[in-house]
């Protein structure tokens, strides 16, 4: 969590909330802003740039969701579901508070944040019947991880699942050291043809790769030089 200024605080943290987004990393941004109070006949405060309006559109682009406290009514709601968002997705999230309504007591009279997307059952049964087909029919299979393992804490119950199996593993430059690099059944950071021999063989020559939640990038895929075969991969992630 941040804490920003209106405007000359929150725009200079713009880059790096943008980065988190694009990074899946959690970051909740609350900034003050002008009373409302203050905002009749439009005046030009301090460092106000354009409008009243303007740092919360730009953190709207920037942002899994975001919301200005402005209806004491639905305050409580509206923190609620921002914070929802940050949870599920993994993703920044911004939340601006009018300085002359920090201390009025909110409610919440609307409608609650909705409920958690549940998985369609028919649906996962059958995909982790086919996956688990896949797997143990595979002759060399290979999981590579990637960065919302750590972000969903999902460490150890993949290791469980990695020494049950047997299954080697391989992680990417983005997921580097979430999980343990010592462990005998990992055989390195995977980048394409930038990365060590041992790990890209191992992965491009997996007759059944699963993927969870990899991050197709041009680092991750060592500046595109990747040579994976979709038809030989599972791919599984938050979205």
């Amino acid at each position: 969590m941040v804490c920003v200024t209106y405007c000359v605080g929150g725009l200079k943290i713009t880059n790096t909330t943008a980065q988190a987004f694009a990074e899946k990393s959690p970051l909740v941004v609350i900034s003050g802003a002008p009373g409302l109070n203050e905002r009749h006949h439009n005046p030009l405060l301090h460092h106000k740039v354009r409008d009243f309006d303007r740092q919360l559109n730009i953190f709207r682009h920037l942002t899994v969701a975001a919301t200005d406290l402005i209806d004491v009514e639905n305050g409580c709601c509206e923190i609620d579901r921002v914070l929802a968002a940050t949870v599920r997705h993994k993703q920044p999230v911004y939340i601006e508070l009018p300085r002359d309504l920090t201390e009025t007591l909110c409610s919440c009279s609307g409608n609650p944040s909705p409920p958690a997307q549940a998985s369609n059952p028919d649906a996962l049964r059958e995909a982790l019947t086919e996956a688990t087909q896949r797997l143990t029919g595979a002759q060399r299979p290979v999981l590579l991880a990637d960065i919302e393992i750590q972000r969903f804490d999902l460490q150890k119950p993949l290791l469980q699942f990695l020494e049950a199996s047997g299954i080697p593993f391989a992680t990417t430059p983005l997921s580097k050291s979430t999980l343990c690099e010592d462990h005998p059944l990992f055989l390195g950071v995977y980048e394409g043809a930038v990365g060590k021999k041992q790990a890209r063989q191992a992965v491009e020559q997996s007759d059944c790769l699963l993927m969870l939640s990899a991050f197709m990038t041009d680092i991750n895929l060592g500046i595109f030089t990747a040579k994976l075969v979709q038809a030989l991969t599972i791919s599984s992630s938050s979205e």
